[in-house]
This record gives structure tokens, sequence and C-alpha cells, in this order.
């Protein structure tokens, strides 16, 4: 199972690689949805008792499963930034809209392995533009 994750990291990867032969930069948000308030909660409290007893659970299935389960809520909202932990290629987060109720929402732009540069290039075009929109209150 190990090896067929591993294969599947290499052919994305190479499909990347393919698209920055046309492409320099690949543009998505950066999260499905508002951040989370700091008090949201992510993980709750029946799952964390699970993770507590998770050397208990008898099959890897069931480890598996528990990490699924603990992982998923922060996937679905970061599910854009997944390709680029799994490529290995670079990427950069640009804050870009609040909400009306100020959570922040952003841009992602991911480059080609070894072309930080562009998105260092890109995100000081989007400074010197005054296109950020930062947090100016504490949102609990």
């Amino acid at each position: 199972e190990y090896s067929q994750a591993l294969s599947k990291w290499d052919i994305a990867s190479y499909q990347m690689n393919q698209f920055h032969q046309n492409y320099d930069l690949y543009l998505t948000p950066t999260t499905a949805y508002p951040a989370p308030k700091l008090t949201d909660e992510l993980v709750s409290p029946e799952l964390l008792g699970r993770m507590k007893e998770v050397t208990s659970l008898n099959s890897s299935f069931e480890r598996q499963q528990l990490i699924y389960d603990a992982f998923l809520p922060s996937l679905a909202l970061t599910l854009f930034t997944q390709q680029a932990n799994l490529t290995g290629e670079p990427a950069i987060s640009l804050p870009t809209h609040l909400t009306a109720a100020g959570l922040p929402l952003g841009i992602q732009f991911q480059a080609a392995k070894g072309r930080e540069i562009d998105l260092l290039r890109i995100a000081r075009l989007f400074e010197k533009h005054n296109l950020f929109q930062f947090l100016h209150k504490t949102i609990l």
C-alpha cells in the first residue's frame, strides 16, 4: 500500500511538471471556506477519546480510519493546498479578501519545483498594488 501511494505521488508530480511546461503558475483558492475561528472545533471530544485509545484498536484498518476521521475536517478546508504538499512543489498563499464576518480568504499560487522566485515575484506585485487584506481585529 505504501509503494502504491508513493507511485501515485510520483504520477501527480509528473503531471504537474508537464503542466508547468506550458504554465508558469497554477492559481487556486487557498481554502474551500473561510478560515475557522480559533474557537471552532475541528476534532470532536469523541474523536479525541478514540485517539487516546489508538493502541487498543485491533486492525490496521481501524487505525487508518481513525487517522482519516481525525484529518478529514482540516483536509476538507484545505483541499487546494494538498496538491502542493503531495507533489513537493512550492506554493504561496496570499490574503486577498475578508468575508463580511472579517474572516480571511486567499488565493494560492503553485509553481514548478525550483521556481520559488516566481512566487515571490507575484506576491510582490500584489503587495505593490495594495491587494492584500489583513485582519484588523481579533475574531474569536
